[in-house]
């Protein structure tokens, strides 16, 4: 299994354990001793702006130029994107509702606000 799922298990176990400990049910807790286990590092490298380049130049939907720019103004993961909420957008503060922690190629701030890119055209 990876570790996002090992992690999510052992996490819905200890709720568990925890709920059934107040019960009465159990004692012990089995899960004593079972570590998270860390994420594995994350190799992704950005584009160098001869790609980002080239990319604007394609002949593609307006839908795709749009999701790249939106990817390369945020600083997102493609997953991250996809299963972004537009309902739940504040357009005051430019974050979704329930935000996201800083990575690189973002600014840390109050607004939460992406950094803008040079590679992403205006």
């Amino acid at each position: 299994m990876d570790t996002d799922t090992v992690n999510r298990e052992r996490s819905l176990a200890r709720k568990a354990i925890g709920w059934w400990q107040r019960q009465g049910r159990i004692v012990g807790d089995p899960t004593i001793g079972i570590e998270r286990r860390p994420a594995p590092p994350d190799h992704a490298e950005a584009l160098a702006e001869n790609q980002v380049a080239a990319l604007w130049r394609l002949d593609v939907a307006l839908r795709e130029k749009t999701f790249w720019k939106l990817l390369c103004e945020s600083a997102a993961r493609a997953d991250e994107v996809v299963c972004l909420n537009v309902e739940e957008k504040t357009c005051t503060r430019r974050t979704s509702a329930a935000g996201s922690p800083p990575r690189a190629g973002r600014r840390s701030g109050s607004t939460g606000s992406p950094a803008p890119l040079s590679c992403c055209p205006a």
